[in-house]
């Protein structure tokens, strides 16, 4: 039994605990009104309650009301987590509007791009060709299509003379992508036109994809919708292309960023 003067042990413990929760309370949150009948029940009249809590933050004094919140590291503006939405995909718009095509001859591509295009058993180049332009494909004379090629929608591929097309590039284009002449785009590149309403309904959204005569886009590259690839330019292995590479530069790796002129005077 403490003594007039004396701490009380347990006493003190008890108080520790209450003032965990109530950083715990604090730190999830809580309402004032949740809050503050938390602190008096727990610690009663050996603290004097304040009218206001301030929140606590790693300076140890009270944290802005804008700008960012000390607690988390997140702006002032951005949601709570159990406030943050979600969009139902069930509920999202499709993608047909890109098909162009009747369904059946989405299905039929969907087989002749399997054993003739895809396929990597299928080593003629020239048969590949020509099975993509009986699908609508505008491709150019003395193009070279390597096995294990993808194309989403071959009447809105558009593929200049001379150019190369490297082993396991995917043409994911549910909009035009137009390919210049002596263009090489090298081994696992993927171009893709296509992207969603992320804020909205998550509906699909294209942009058309450009790249220029003489362009080098090397190996393992992203290549995004409504990207414009200069005239003999190179784009170096992993990058991502996101808008427009002025002709003859070279663009990479991580940034991207521009390391100068390709060809030089």
């Amino acid at each position: 039994m403490a003594t007039s003067g004396q701490f009380s042990w347990p006493s003190v413990g008890s108080s520790v605990a209450a003032y965990g929760q109530l950083v715990m309370a604090a730190d999830t949150r809580f309402s004032r009104a949740r809050f503050l009948p938390l602190l008096q029940a727990n610690v009663g009249p050996r603290i004097t309650v304040l009218t206001e809590i301030p929140r606590v933050c790693p300076t140890g004094g009270p944290s802005a009301t804008h700008g960012e919140d000390k607690m988390t590291n997140r702006p002032s503006d951005e949601l709570d987590p159990i406030e943050i939405p979600v969009i139902s995909l069930a509920a999202a718009p499709g993608s047909r509007e890109a098909w162009d095509r009747p369904r059946f001859v989405i299905y039929l591509w969907a087989a002749a791009e399997l054993l003739f295009v895809t396929n990597p058993w299928q080593v003629s180049s020239g048969l590949r060709v020509r099975v993509l332009r009986a699908f609508g494909a505008d491709i150019g004379p003395g193009v070279i299509f390597r096995p294990r090629t993808r194309v989403k929608f071959p009447w809105k591929l558009h593929v200049g003379a001379n150019s190369w097309i490297g082993e396991g590039v995917w043409f994911h284009n549910q909009d035009e992508v137009f390919i210049g002449h002596d263009v090489s785009i090298s081994q696992e590149t993927l171009l893709t036109t296509g992207s969603h309403a992320h804020r909205r309904d998550m509906a699909l959204i294209t942009k058309a994809i450009r790249i220029g005569d003489g362009a080098w886009v090397t190996s393992r590259c992203i290549v995004l919708g409504g990207a414009d690839i200069g005239r003999s330019a190179l784009v170096t292995p992993g990058t991502t292309v996101n808008g427009a590479i002025p002709a003859n530069r070279v663009w990479g790796p991580r940034s991207p960023e521009d390391l100068g002129p390709r060809f030089r005077a």
